[in-house]
């Protein structure tokens, strides 16, 4: 059996420097999940949502963006941001 080991979030606790510290001193995560974040209607990234998913931030992180929509529309606006900021999953 191959077991693998999520880092989930805790809504104001693990942004992406706790995710920073947590990979440099323990290490071990298979992935690293971001905060769901919701689109807003213009599909742009707000301030938090660019620290977050900033790959500089997050480089050598496996780490998995996560959206929260109810509109098919606002998560394939999202989803150009991402290819924007070069993150793939």
């Amino acid at each position: 059996m191959i077991q693998r080991y999520d880092f989930a979030p805790l809504d104001g606790i693990t942004k992406v420097v706790f995710r920073q510290v947590y990979h440099r001193m323990f290490g071990g995560a298979d992935r690293y999940f971001i905060p769901f974040f919701s689109p807003t209607d213009q599909h742009i990234l707000t301030k938090r949502d660019q620290r977050e998913l900033d790959p500089a931030a997050n480089a050598g992180l496996p780490v998995v963006p996560q959206v929260m929509t109810r509109r098919a529309p606002d998560f394939c606006g999202r989803r150009r941001s991402w290819q924007t900021w070069a993150i793939r999953r």
